[in-house]
């Protein structure tokens, strides 16, 4: 263990805008450009809480702060010229989840009692338990989709009408770093996708995502697939047995436009998968993709959630069309790591 650690914050030394790990995030993102790695066990996932309270994506301020090594007081001015002054209401519930924090079972994802008819049927369920994913259409009213679609074009600088401009301009593979947009925060704030994750998870204590958009234009002879194609995005040092993954299609996505590509029922077997082979799809993408890989079509509005167990990703785009996505996640901040991993938190962080 490096001493770094010993060096650490305490996840209760706030600053200016008063929220709770802030401080300690920021110490530990910047030892790394030290070469120095804080052993922090499971508060990535912390980290990635925070960051959503806040309105920050976690690729965009691991960036920042990576480029710029900032101090703390600057740190916490760029969060509000990007994403605003936080939510009081918000603030106030990280503090109280993270001073009670406990990831043992007994703590994870309760159910509740809903005061509402649920919007998943019992074969939606079964389908989840046995798939690892669903697809619920017509919860976004039309008008949000369609802003949204309108803002990632913007942000692309691409035009409908010229197939050219598809493919001008720097990206990062088919991800688009629009995150702060509030036609993205509107689809966000959607009652009804909180009631499906809520409905998943059994409980509606749940966190949104400030996550990115992608914007997937069809493959020509010079523009080539850049994926990603089949992964995952566990840590298996510190995985759990249920966290979700989440999209929203932008526009209607026939299966051989791009489309999100799953591997069913993978979840079932991803533990012994990783015992045997580890986490790099890399080395047996063509047997994952042999394990039964499927596209899944779906119209604008569509909302996908995934088990993060399942293997996933884009595929090559053959239609005549972008592909337009927004990611989206709701998920608690209590989650099952285990009790090892449950008293060592609790070490860590006070």
């Amino acid at each position: 263990m490096d001493d770094i650690t010993d060096k650490l914050p305490s996840g209760f030394e706030v600053g200016r805008l008063g929220i709770r790990h802030s401080r300690r995030f920021w110490f530990s993102t910047l030892a790394l450009t030290e070469g120095r790695t804080p052993d922090r066990l499971t508060e990535y996932h912390l980290d990635r809480v925070l960051l959503d309270c806040l309105g920050i994506g976690l690729h965009q301020a691991i960036q920042y702060l990576l480029s710029n090594t900032p101090s703390f007081e600057s740190f916490e001015q760029w969060v509000v010229d990007i994403a605003g002054e936080p939510n009081p209401d918000q603030v106030v519930r990280f503090n109280m989840e993270y001073e009670h924090l406990s990831p043992c079972a007994e703590h994870s994802h309760r159910a509740e009692k809903n005061p509402y008819n649920a919007i998943l049927t019992h074969s939606d369920m079964q389908f989840w338990h046995e798939n690892g994913y669903i697809r619920i259409s017509n919860l976004i009213d039309p008008a949000l989709i369609m802003n949204a679609c309108d803002a990632v074009w913007q942000a692309t600088g691409a035009l409908p009408t010229d197939n050219a401009s598809w493919y001008l301009g720097s990206r990062s593979g088919i991800m688009i770093e629009l995150i702060q947009h509030p036609a993205l925060k509107a689809i966000r704030r959607s009652s009804m996708i909180h009631r499906v994750f809520s409905e998943l998870w059994g409980t509606g204590h749940l966190w949104t995502s400030a996550d990115r958009c992608s914007f997937h234009p069809p493959q020509t002879s010079i523009h080539a697939f850049q994926g990603p194609d089949l992964h995952w995005d566990v840590d298996v040092n510190h995985t759990v047995s249920l966290f979700t993954q989440g999209l929203v299609y932008l526009t209607d996505t026939p299966a051989e436009q791009g489309a999100l590509t799953l591997v069913p029922g993978f979840h079932h077997r991803f533990q012994d998968w990783i015992n045997d082979r580890g986490l790099n799809p890399q080395i047996d993408l063509e047997e994952l993709h042999a394990r039964g890989s499927t596209p899944i079509a779906g119209k604008a509005g569509d909302l996908i959630i995934w088990h993060h167990w399942l293997p996933h990703g884009s595929r090559p785009n053959l239609g005549n069309l972008p592909r337009v996505v927004q990611y989206l996640n709701m998920y608690p901040m209590h989650l099952d790591y285990g009790d090892k991993a449950c008293n060592a938190t609790r070490t860590m962080i006070s």
